[in-house]
């Protein structure tokens, strides 16, 4: 048995398996959280296979919710599982795909602007010194062997992880994928999202807003603080205390 044909179809097969058995994010439905705000979110709808617009109240709800139908697409129209088969395509951005499926995802998440040049690796400039050619041909090979060593197929569900480097990645497949190809050390620093910087000084003044979570604070510099250390959609819902709520970090 060829186990170069074999290989690629068995990863492919265990993948799709895998996929089959995991939660993935793009199938689950539109989800408005349990708060009372309107935030403009978008959401996959996996029966229709295209990213729709809805209104989010804020808080809790699902990971099927991305701030932007661009985000929407990358992470559930664009990605898919591609085999180690390596094929490569040039990209009419100069740049050798492993194989076809590598180019469909860049052309998914460029919007169509890379299409297919022609098969097989991109051609360098014919105008180099043979110090050049060398050096280039060394390189282009280290390029290639990295990418049959680091190109692994990971499954389409977004359970995001910060990585030592500061980056947010899909999962920590991707994660590890993206480490060997450049040949980091990168780890997983904690499940979800990096978090954002949220130390910012504010004035302490008492002009009390009711937050979409149903919450009163002090002032909406002070909401704003606190929805990005909870990492949540947190708006203004009407100036003044919330009804029946206390004042949260008076």
């Amino acid at each position: 048995m060829n186990l170069s044909i074999f290989f690629p179809l068995l990863v492919a097969v265990f993948a799709g398996l895998g996929e089959a058995r995991v939660l993935d994010v793009c199938r689950l439905p539109a989800d408005l959280g349990s708060c009372r705000g309107s935030l403009p979110r978008y959401y996959y709808d996996a029966k229709e296979k295209k990213c729709k617009k809805f209104a989010y109240g804020g808080c809790r709800g699902n990971t099927n919710r991305f701030l932007n139908e661009g985000e929407c697409k990358k992470a559930c129209e664009c990605n898919k599982v591609c085999t180690f088969d390596y094929k490569p395509v040039c990209g009419s951005d100069s740049v050798t795909y492993p194989n076809k499926c590598g180019l469909e995802i860049a052309t998914c998440k460029s919007g169509g602007e890379i299409s297919l040049a022609y098969e097989g690796e991109c051609r360098k400039s014919v105008f180099k010194s043979i110090a050049g050619m060398i050096h280039s041909g060394a390189t282009e090979r280290g390029r290639r062997e990295t990418e049959q060593k680091c190109d692994k197929p990971c499954i389409r569900i977004y359970l995001p992880v910060c990585g030592s480097d500061g980056h947010t990645y899909p999962n920590s497949c991707v994660m590890k994928v993206e480490a060997c190809r450049k040949n980091e050390d990168i780890s997983v620093e904690h499940k979800g999202e990096c978090k954002k910087n949220c130390d910012k000084p504010c004035l302490r003044i008492y002009q009390p807003v009711c937050g979409s979570d149903g919450h009163t604070y002090p002032n909406s510099c002070v909401m704003k603080v606190e929805a990005c250390r909870k990492n949540e959609d947190i708006s203004v819902e009407h100036k003044g205390e919330c009804n029946d709520e206390k004042p949260q970090n008076k």
